[in-house]
């Protein structure tokens, strides 16, 4: 017999979070030296307290995403009897 599904998922968005390689939100495109292009993560920025001096300050700690939940699966598989 062969067996073939396909399933779809359509959501709504996620919210993620990049904690690594965290970039610049300017970015130069390597074919084009002068250009540059916006980042797609937005920065994610956590206050902090200096202890000795008492001031606030903040430290980019993660990249914030969002994107939509898509996914198309598609399967196709052979059952055999023994």
């Amino acid at each position: 017999m062969i067996d073939i599904g396909i399933n779809k998922i359509k959501g709504g968005r996620l919210n993620y979070i990049n904690t690594k390689d965290l970039e610049s939100h300017v970015h130069t495109d390597p074919n084009n030296p002068t250009l540059t292009t916006p980042g797609k993560g937005e920065p994610l920025n956590i206050q902090f307290i200096n202890i000795t001096t008492r001031t606030i300050h903040e430290h980019q700690v993660a990249e914030l995403y969002n994107s939509p939940l898509r996914m198309l699966d598609i399967r196709i598989g052979m059952l055999f009897t023994l």
